[in-house]
């Protein structure tokens, strides 16, 4: 863990805590500092599987990237070819709620909102995305939910209109909560961190299939002995017997689409902590209901947002915030 600290335009009047965790200045802060730091440790390997160690439910960022940000990056020093698909994750807000019945169902209104919503993936899926990239044509893998009724109601009558995508079991890791306050955390912060550890990340995990490439290296060494010679993988054979002009263009990557109907605060969540962005800001972002955010992790761990709370498919008077 680096000593010492580091400041910026961007931290005026405030002391910078290893790893780039933010802390205010004065005595007191720094007692409550020293403890906080304690708590989100990041020397510990298996930090990863503590939604509660090193976690930005700590408030714990940093201005350049992190390549490993998904614990699912290469091993240190090991050079890999990134596989896997480019994901595609499609988070949806539910529709306006009843914030005076005891369940806070869908209204009328959200219903309605979830039917234009539910009209509107199903048009994308009809289609081509085309560009200077290539071709893309979505096809949903499933849709996720979280275990609050309004956001049930919504998934189900969008699953009416995707009948072959299947509609998984709630989730409370993606229900409502408050992800994070600068100091302190809030009880929803360790929950919601580990939502998007489980659902946020790039496809195929690099570290499990290096270990998986060793251990079959070693099962094949401990075979065949001192004279045993690593055997060609399958696209050394094909270059060996290509010629030039029969090498074919590089293989387009593949994309999976995924749909998760659940809240905004999650959503502003999963945005700030997918492109590594202060998330204690996540109140200063705001969607409608029934929107639309994209979120897309590429094989090598690049993170983009190509949308966000896009209401495109609600004419004005439908449009709602509560």
């Amino acid at each position: 863990m680096r000593r010492g600290f580091r400041f910026s335009a961007f931290r005026l009047g405030r002391r910078v805590a290893p790893r780039g965790a933010w802390a205010p200045l004065g005595l007191a802060s720094a007692v409550a500092g020293a403890t906080w730091e304690r708590r989100c440790r990041c020397d510990d390997e298996k930090w990863w599987t503590d939604p509660a160690q090193c976690s930005d439910a700590c408030a714990l960022w940093q201005r350049t990237w992190n390549g490993d940000w998904d614990g699912r990056g290469p091993p240190p020093g090991e050079k890999m070819k990134a596989t896997g698909k480019i994901r595609h994750l499609i988070l949806v807000r539910h529709g306006q709620y009843d914030l005076e019945g005891e369940e806070r169902g869908l209204t009328d209104l959200g219903r309605r909102q979830s039917e234009k919503l539910a009209q509107r993936l199903s048009a994308e899926r009809q289609l081509t995305k085309k560009d200077r990239y290539g071709e893309v044509r979505i096809q949903y893998a499933g849709i996720w939910v979280s275990n609050v009724t309004r956001a049930i109601q919504t998934a189900q009558i969008l699953a009416a209109h995707l009948p072959d995508v299947p509609l998984m079991e709630p989730d409370v890791l993606l229900s409502e909560g408050k992800p994070t306050q600068p100091h302190p955390s809030s009880s929803d912060s360790a929950r919601m961190e580990a939502g998007f550890r489980k659902y946020v990340h790039r496809e195929v995990d690099h570290k499990r299939l290096a270990e998986k490439e060793k251990k079959k290296k070693k099962e094949q060494e401990s075979k065949l002995g001192d004279g045993y010679v690593p055997e060609a993988t399958p696209e050394a054979h094909r270059e060996e017997k290509e010629t030039p002009k029969e090498v074919k263009e590089p293989k387009e990557p593949e994309h999976v689409y995924e749909i998760y109907v659940c809240h905004m605060n999650l959503i502003r969540y999963f945005v700030m902590r997918a492109l590594q962005l202060p998330p204690e800001a996540w109140l200063r972002l705001r969607g409608d209901n029934t929107n639309i955010t994209e979120i897309v992790v590429h094989a090598d761990g690049r993170v983009s947002l190509h949308r966000f709370g896009d209401i495109g498919h609600l004419p004005l008077d439908m449009v709602t915030f509560h």
